[in-house]
């Protein structure tokens, strides 16, 4: 019954726009995991590749950066976020 009601709706579906979540989810596993941060910032590139009018990819981007210690990277993407949707909290 689902896979009907995707296919009805397959026109209005943003596939790059659920790609681009599947990307951002993905590079929060690896780095909860442990994986290299140039891994997870690899996904999170995607993401942005992907669907570059979502702020919060590169919210996420920031707050990964943050955690190992790279603010001044973590600053750009939260100023990106900022630059994409000025009222989004997360950016903020």
């Amino acid at each position: 019954m689902a896979a009907a009601a995707v296919l009805a709706n397959w026109d209005v579906l943003d596939i790059d726009s659920m790609k681009s979540v599947t990307q951002r989810m993905l590079a929060v596993k690896l780095n909860a995991t442990g994986a290299k941060l140039e891994t997870v910032e690899a996904h999170l590139a995607r993401a942005v590749r992907l669907d570059p009018e979502e702020p919060e990819n590169e919210i996420m981007w920031g707050v990964i950066t943050k955690k190992h210690g790279k603010f001044k990277i973590a600053e750009a993407h939260f100023e990106a976020a900022i630059k994409i949707d000025p009222m989004h909290f997360g950016a903020h």
